[in-house]
């Protein structure tokens, strides 16, 4: 029998919100970054997903796919599709963490003021029950400024969903 990866069952770690920063988002996730004291997720960030604020009371209430599984198939489709095409090298590992309520709401509370106003419409789905953990290759300077306020920056995101590095041969 294989043993379990972190993708198959979810971490367990104690989070608090006092931890995180707001790093930015998309459309679809949101992003953190961690600035506690645990070594084992210092420089990680933490990714959770987002749901329509008028269709959320404690959570998006239709998942096309569920939430928990969606997060597992895209970790298992980044290594064992997109890591062979490109290369492991150039995937980032990516850890299941489990999630509280509580730890979500107070988090949601904490980055609402730093958030875009054009991404007010979406906000963190409080019904998840795992995150993503990845390595935060982040170069540069901080989008968030050391006073609080969000500093207009770009950010470009590759998505391999196709790509892949052509054979020499």
């Amino acid at each position: 029998m294989a043993v379990p990866s972190s993708v198959d069952l979810p971490e367990s770690i104690p989070f608090e919100p006092s931890d995180w920063n707001y790093k930015g988002e998309g459309n679809e996730n949101i992003v953190f970054s961690y600035g506690g004291s645990n070594t084992d997720i210092s420089g990680w960030l933490l990714r959770l997903s987002k749901c329509d604020v008028a269709t959320s009371v404690n959570g998006c209430t239709a998942h096309q796919l569920d939430d928990t599984q969606r997060k597992r198939d895209n970790a298992t489709y980044t290594t064992s599709v997109i890591g062979p095409l490109l290369g492991p090298e150039y995937i980032l590992p990516q850890r299941l963490v489990a999630l509280e309520p509580d730890f979500l709401r107070r988090l949601q509370a904490k980055s609402e003021p730093l958030r875009p106003a054009h991404r007010l419409h979406r906000q963190v789905d409080l019904s998840q029950e795992v995150g993503v953990l990845m390595p935060n290759a982040f170069r540069g300077t901080p989008p968030v400024s050391s006073s609080g306020r969000l500093r207009q920056s770009v950010t470009v995101e590759l998505k391999p969903k196709w790509g892949f590095l052509p054979s020499l041969s």
